[in-house]
């Protein structure tokens, strides 16, 4: 079975019409689902997804309630919401001293890790350094 995970940028592009990877973000998104596949979405994505698109400049940014409705119609169904329990954020923290992940790199490392606990065989994400600077993954990192 073949399971992928999303990284924030492939959600909003996704669910921004506008953006300018919005067409391979969505093909990469609904082709994730099907006969054996299974589609996760790491929490810390899901969230933060949530934000971009309610702080996009005005003109792009959409209302939370907009942003809530499009994230819960495409990321239900089918599809399994991973987090850490209390042990793994130690466990996600000691991991990212031990490489010198500082800063925003932690929401990185935290989605990566969130994809490697729901045995995500792929990450699909806009930025792949982003997730390459981590060190070596079971998860391969696949941009659309």
């Amino acid at each position: 079975m073949i399971r992928t995970a999303f990284d924030t940028s492939v959600i909003v592009a996704a669910h921004m019409s506008w953006h300018p990877d919005h067409a391979r973000a969505t093909a990469a998104i609904l082709s994730s689902f099907g006969p054996n596949k299974r589609v996760v979405v790491p929490i810390p994505a899901l969230i933060q997804s949530y934000s971009v698109m309610t702080r996009m400049p005005v003109g792009h940014r959409v209302r939370p309630h907009e942003a809530r409705d499009a994230l819960r119609a495409s990321l239900t169904d089918d599809v399994d919401l991973v987090a850490h329990d209390g042990a793994a954020c130690w466990d996600l923290l000691d991991g990212a001293v031990a490489k010198g992940v500082s800063g925003g790199g932690i929401h990185d490392a935290d989605i990566l890790a969130c994809a490697e606990r729901a045995g995500a065989n792929r990450l699909l994400t806009l930025n792949p350094a982003d997730f390459e600077r981590l060190g070596p993954t079971k998860v391969e990192i696949v941009v659309p």
